[in-house]
Order: C-alpha cells, then sequence, then structure tokens
C-alpha cells in the first residue's frame, strides 16, 4: 500500500505541475503569478521521510508553512475584480487548495466530500496536511 500510495502521490504531483504550469499562460495576470507561487510549493512540501531526525522534518516544515502563508497574502491581495475569467471564479478553486495547503481542517474535508471521498482519503489527507504526526495507532 506504502508504494502504491508513493506513485499515486508522485503522479499527482506531476500533473499537478502541468496542470499549474498551463496556467502560466492564463488571461489573467494575477492567476500567472499566483501559479508561479503555488506550483514550486506542491513539489517543495516536506515529509517525514526524506529528514534523518523529526526536529529537521518540523523546521522544514515550518519554513514552508511560511511559504504558504505568503501565497495565501498574494491570493487575498487580489482585487475581487480580477478573481474570475469568462468561465468562473478561479480565485475560489485556487483558495481551496491553498487552504488545503494551510492544513484547514474544514476545507480538507469539504473538498473530500466534493470530490465524493470517504474516510480513506480523508484520513490520507488529514496525515499530509493538518496533522504531520498522525500516526496509525492515533486512528481509533
Amino acid at each position: 500500500n506504502l508504494i502504491l500510495y508513493r506513485t499515486v502521490l508522485r503522479g499527482l504531483l506531476k500533473s499537478s505541475e502541468f496542470f499549474f504550469g498551463t496556467l502560466a499562460s492564463h488571461p489573467s495576470p494575477a492567476l500567472q503569478r499566483i501559479a508561479e507561487m503555488l506550483c514550486p510549493l506542491l513539489t517543495s512540501q516536506p515529509r517525514l521521510t526524506h529528514f534523518s531526525t523529526e526536529r529537521e522534518f518540523v523546521v522544514a516544515q515550518r519554513r514552508w508553512q511560511e511559504n504558504v502563508k505568503s501565497l495565501r497574502l498574494a491570493l487575498d491581495r487580489v482585487p475581487d475584480a480580477a478573481r474570475k475569467d469568462k468561465f468562473e471564479n478561479w480565485w475560489e478553486r485556487i483558495s481551496e487548495i491553498v487552504g488545503i495547503l494551510e492544513g484547514r481542517s474544514e476545507v480538507v474535508e469539504a473538498v473530500c466530500s466534493d470530490l465524493g471521498g470517504d474516510w480513506k482519503e480523508l484520513c490520507a489527507a488529514w496525515g499530509v496536511f493538518v496533522d504531520h504526526r498522525l500516526q496509525r495507532q492515533d486512528l481509533p
């Protein structure tokens, strides 16, 4: 299961990189700037398995979270009139993604529910974005 999870995660990251790379040519300059900030965040999120000590991971996680906060500030500065394109309000969709990266539990729960995820997907997302120290024995 762990190997499958890692393979799926790598595929999602590559897909996300491609998607946010295509946003660099979106007609909205605001969305272009946000996409330029978002793509590196997705690929640089610290993983506990990449560090020799938990302390190193916690320090890296805090630094990464500071970058997420900077992204949120940039997103919130986009004027209301610039938050829509011809099709939809792109700002709301990107705000949900940033909310997940921020580890906002209500956003993680809502997005998992909206996408038809069950408790397994919610637990996985929770462990990656909300509670980085979640362990199997923590689950009831």
